[in-house]
C-alpha cells in the first residue's frame, strides 16, 4: 500500500518527491510508521469506501489550498478567513470538502516531518493515561489522537467527543469502529460548537488539536476547558504560528503569544513542542514566517 500511495502522490506532485524522501532519510522511523499506519487505516478506508487513489487526490488538493493561502498570506500578512460562521458554512458543513481536508491532514501525520514530531509527542503524552479516565476530545478531526489511544483496548471508560462538524464525527465514529466497534457504547458523540457545551462531570485529560486557531476567539475555549479539567487532569493542545490554510481564523504570529495566551487562561505548560516546517535558521523562519507546529501538555496553575 505505502509504495502504491507514494507513486500516487509523487505523480500528481513531483516536487513532493524530494520533500518525503528526505524526511524518511532523516527519520527513517517516519516511512516504517507510514506502511503500519496505512495496513491499520486500510479497514477504516473499506468503510468509508475511500481508495487509495482518493487518499492520494485528497492530499494534491490539500496541498493547492496550502500553497494558494501561503501566497495570500505572504502577500497581506492575514489570513483569508476571518469568522468562524464563515468556515463552517465553506468547509465543515461541507461533506465532500471536509472529508478529504481531514483524509489528507491524517496522511500528513506520516509525511510531514513537524507534522510527525507532534503526533509522536502526543503518543508519548498518553502511554501511561489510566484507563478509568474521563476523557474529552475537542475537534476530533480525522479522528487519528483517539485511533492512537485506543488500538489495542477492550474497553474504556467513558469518552465524549465535541465536534462542530458532522463530517468529523462520522469519520471518528468509523475509525473507532475500525479498531473495536464494541468500544463505542462508551464514547458519546456531540455535535456542538465547544463554546455551548457543558458538563456535569469532570475530565481527566483533553484532547484539543489543530482548533484554537480555527477560531475567533481561543482564549474563550481554553477558560471553558480549565472548569471542564479536573484539578490534577492534563490538556494536550496544539496548534500553530504563520500557519495560513483555508479555515484557519486566528493568527498566532510567534510561540510566545500561544504561551502568553495559556497563561492567561489559568493553565501552566507541563511540556511542550515547537518544531519549524523548515529546518532553516531561527532568522530565515521570522524573516519568511515560516510556519511552526506547536504542542503542550498543560495543567491547571497552581497559584491561581
Amino acid at each position: 500500500m505505502k509504495t502504491e500511495l507514494l507513486n500516487l502522490i509523487y505523480k500528481a506532485s513531483p516536487m513532493q518527491k524530494k520533500k518525503i524522501e528526505a524526511h524518511f532519510l532523516e527519520i527513517p522511523k517516519m516511512e516504517v510508521e507510514l506502511e503500519s499506519f496505512l495496513n491499520e487505516y486500510k479497514k477504516f478506508m473499506d468503510i468509508e469506501n475511500i481508495s487509495l487513489p482518493d487518499l492520494a487526490n485528497a492530499y494534491k488538493q490539500m496541498l493547492d489550498q496550502f500553497a494558494f493561502t501561503r501566497k495570500e498570506f505572504v502577500t497581506s500578512g492575514q489570513y483569508l478567513t476571518s469568522s468562524q460562521s464563515d468556515a463552517f458554512s465553506d468547509i465543515y458543513d461541507n461533506e465532500e470538502y471536509m472529508t478529504n481536508y481531514m483524509l489528507a491532514l491524517a496522511l500528513s501525520q506520516f509525511l510531514w516531518k513537524h507534522h510527525y514530531l507532534i503526533y509522536n509527542f502526543y503518543k508519548s503524552s498518553i502511554i501511561n493515561l489510566n484507563q478509568e479516565s474521563n476523557i474529552l476530545e475537542v475537534g476530533s478531526g480525522h479522528g487519528l489522537f483517539l485511533f492512537e489511544m485506543l488500538k489495542g483496548k477492550n474497553s474504556v471508560n467513558n469518552i465524549d467527543i465535541v465536534d462542530i462538524s458532522k463530517s468529523s464525527i462520522r469519520m471518528t465514529r468509523n475509525i473507532i469502529k475500525s479498531i473495536n466497534e464494541n468500544i463505542l457504547e462508551n464514547i458519546n458523540f456531540i455535535n456542538i460548537d465547544i463554546n455551548k457545551y457543558t458538563s456535569e462531570i469532570t475530565y481527566d485529560y483533553i484532547i484539543i488539536a489543530e482548533v484554537i486557531e480555527h477560531v475567533e476567539n481561543p482564549l474563550k475555549i481554553l477558560k471553558n476547558l480549565y472548569s471542564l479539567l479536573s484539578d490534577d487532569g492534563e490538556i494536550f493542545v496544539t496548534t500553530c504560528v504563520n500557519c495560513p490554510a483555508i479555515d484557519h481564523i486566528y493568527l498566532f504570529e510567534n510561540v510566545g503569544q500561544i504561551q502568553d495566551l495559556i497563561e492567561e487562561a489559568g493553565f501552566e505548560i507541563k511540556t511542550e513542542l515547537s518544531v519549524p516546517s523548515e529546518d532553516k535558521s531561527e532568522k530565515y523562519i521570522k524573516k519568511f514566517k515560516v510556519d511552526i507546529s506547536y504542542a503542550a501538555i498543560l495543567k491547571k496553575r497552581s497559584n491561581r
